[in-house]
């Protein structure tokens, strides 16, 4: 497989992870580590403001304080309209 086959590959995949979120209506996205610089692109192009670098204590309590749930990945989908962490 060739460089640029790989790189467009990366490019769906990153475009299907953030469509995964979009479908979760979020107004914010908040996560522990950092995010790719593209799947930040198309996050912020969705109208997703995101938070990086948040310590884990801290999500569990804004999570506490918003009534929604921390995710561990973007795979794990959760059927609600409020608000999603991952």
């Amino acid at each position: 497989m060739s460089r640029v086959q790989l790189l467009m590959q990366e490019r769906q995949y990153l475009r299907v992870l953030v469509n995964g979120i979009q479908a979760l209506n979020p107004d914010v996205l908040v996560v522990q580590k950092s995010v790719s610089r593209l799947a930040q692109e198309y996050i912020l192009n969705a109208g997703i403001s995101l938070l990086l670098n948040v310590k884990k204590i801290v999500m569990e309590d804004v999570a506490r304080a918003t009534q929604t749930d921390v995710l561990k990945n973007v795979g794990m989908r959760h059927r609600s309209n409020q608000v999603n962490h991952i």
